[in-house]
C-alpha cells in the first residue's frame, strides 16, 4: 500500500514535469493518457522549458543572430525598391532617395557585425581554443571574407550615390550592388548557422556561466561607449526578459569594478529597478566620466 501511494505521488509530480508518454505510463502500470491530455501536457511541457533563461552565451550566439537575421529583411525590401526606382528612369532622384537609407542601414550592420567578429576573434576564440583544439581558425578566415564583401558593398553604394547624373552607369552599378548583397547575405546566414551548430554547443559544453558572463562582458565594453546603448537597443527585443535578467545576474558576478558594473546593469537591466542606489543618473554619470576613450573597457580600465 505505501509502494502504491509512493507511485501514484511520484506519478502526479511527473506528469507537471514532463509529457506522460504510453511508453511511461506501460513501465509504471498507468493508464495511457488518452491523446489531447498528452498533447496537453507537451504544449505545457514545452511552454515550461521556453521561459527558462538560457545559458549567458546565447546572448551573442542565438540572440544576437537572431537580430542580424532579422535586420536582412528589412534590408532585402528595401533594395527591392531600390531596384524599382532604378528601373522606372525618370531623373534619378528616387533611386538616389532609396539609395542613402540603404547605406545608413548597411553602415549599422557592418558596425555591429564587426563587433561581434571582432570580439570572437580577440576574445571567444581564443578563449575556446583553450579548450578545444584546432575548432576556430576557419571561422577567423571567414571573418576577413565578410569584412571584404562590406567593403566591397560600401565601395558599390558609394559609386551608385555618385551617378545621379549618369542613369546608365548607376543603372549597372546598381545591378552589381543587388548581386554582392545577395552575396554577402548567402554568406552571413551561413556563417551564423554553422557557428550556432558547432560552436554554441562546445561553448556551452565547456565554459560555465560564469565564464560564459565575462565573454559577453568582454564584448559589452569593447563596443564604444557612444554606440553601445543604440546596440543593446536594437539587440534586446529579441532576447527574452527571464534571459536578461539571468544574464544581469551573471555579469554582476564576474565584474569587479563597480564603475564598469553599473554602466553595465544600465545597459543591460529590463524594465524595472536598477542595479545600483542612484541608477540611471549614475550610470549617466559614470558614462560621461568614461566617455573620454574609443572604447567602453579600455575608457574605464584607463
Amino acid at each position: 500500500q505505501q509502494q502504491k501511494q509512493q507511485q501514484q505521488q511520484y506519478l502526479a509530480r511527473r506528469m507537471h514535469t514532463a509529457p506522460m508518454t504510453p511508453a511511461f505510463a506501460a513501465s509504471v502500470g498507468a493508464p495511457p493518457p488518452p491523446p489531447q491530455q498528452r498533447q496537453q501536457q507537451q504544449h505545457d511541457h514545452h511552454q515550461l522549458q521556453d521561459q527558462r533563461p538560457g545559458p549567458p552565451i546565447y546572448f551573442l550566439y542565438r540572440h544576437f543572430h537572431d537580430a542580424i537575421r532579422a535586420e536582412l529583411g528589412p534590408l532585402e525590401a528595401c533594395i527591392r525598391e531600390l531596384e524599382a526606382a532604378t528601373n522606372t528612369g525618370g531623373d534619378g532622384d528616387g533611386a538616389h532617395a532609396a539609395l542613402l537609407p540603404l547605406r545608413d542601414r548597411y553602415r549599422f550592420l557592418e558596425q555591429v557585425y564587426s563587433y561581434h567578429s571582432s570580439v570572437e576573434d580577440e576574445v571567444v576564440y581564443p578563449a575556446l581554443d583553450s579548450k578545444v583544439q584546432n575548432v576556430t581558425l576557419a571561422y577567423s578566415f571567414e571573418h576577413r571574407d565578410e569584412e571584404r564583401l562590406f567593403e566591397q558593398l560600401s565601395q558599390l553604394l558609394s559609386a551608385a550615390l555618385a551617378q545621379r547624373g549618369d542613369p546608365g552607369a548607376r543603372a549597372e552599378t546598381v545591378r552589381r550592388l543587388i548581386c554582392k548583397v545577395e552575396e554577402i547575405h548567402t554568406t552571413l546566414r551561413k556563417h551564423l548557422a554553422k557557428e550556432e551548430e558547432q560552436l554554441l554547443p562546445l561553448l556551452v559544453a565547456h565554459f560555465t556561466c560564469e565564464e560564459q558572463a565575462e565573454l559577453i562582458a568582454q564584448f559589452l565594453y569593447s563596443i564604444p561607449l557612444v554606440t553601445v546603448e543604440k546596440v543593446l537597443a536594437w539587440l534586446k527585443p529579441t532576447i527574452p526578459v527571464a534571459e536578461q535578467s539571468a544574464l544581469l545576474t551573471h555579469i554582476q558576478a564576474v565584474v569587479p569594478d563597480s564603475l564598469l558594473l553599473q554602466l553595465l546593469c544600465n545597459w543591460l537591466r529590463p524594465s524595472g529597478p536598477s542595479c545600483g542606489s542612484d541608477g540611471g543618473a549614475e550610470a549617466g554619470g559614470a558614462a560621461a566620466a568614461a566617455g573620454g576613450g574609443g572604447r567602453g573597457g579600455g575608457a574605464l580600465a584607463a
